[in-house]
């Protein structure tokens, strides 16, 4: 059985427009340069636990009309962030959209029908 994950998410909607239950993860600034490494750490590993959360089914359980649906996990980043916080989530993004063990378990989950990552700078 997979290990609960822990995982704040800002908030939750359904896009209508795309058919996605949407998690938001919501970054704020200050960007100061001296910390931005640890930052991006950080969300790195939001976005991962949220794909953990989608995948492994805990989503559904804990929000139930999300079950069966497209997810898009948003990053929203505030106070203008460096680019490199945006080519991060894009990476990450693409990494997850075709690493095999991700398309795979995607596949394979009863609880999501497909999965998306995107960054938008607020």
């Amino acid at each position: 059985m997979a290990e609960k994950q822990k995982i704040t998410v800002d908030f939750f909607t359904v896009d209508r427009s795309s058919d996605e239950f949407v998690m938001y993860l919501v970054e704020e600034g200050p960007w100061g340069q001296e910390a931005l490494e640890g930052r991006m750490r950080q969300i790195q590993g939001r976005i991962y636990k949220a794909v953990d959360v989608a995948i492994d089914g805990h989503l559904a359980k804990a929000h139930p009309e999300s079950r069966g649906s497209k997810v898009k996990i948003q990053v929203d980043l505030h106070g203008s962030p460096p680019s490199a916080v945006e080519a991060l989530v894009q990476r990450l993004a693409d990494h997850i959209a075709k690493a095999e063990e991700y398309v795979r378990d995607v596949a394979a989950s009863e609880h999501i029908k497909g999965l998306r990552i995107v960054a938008r700078q607020l």
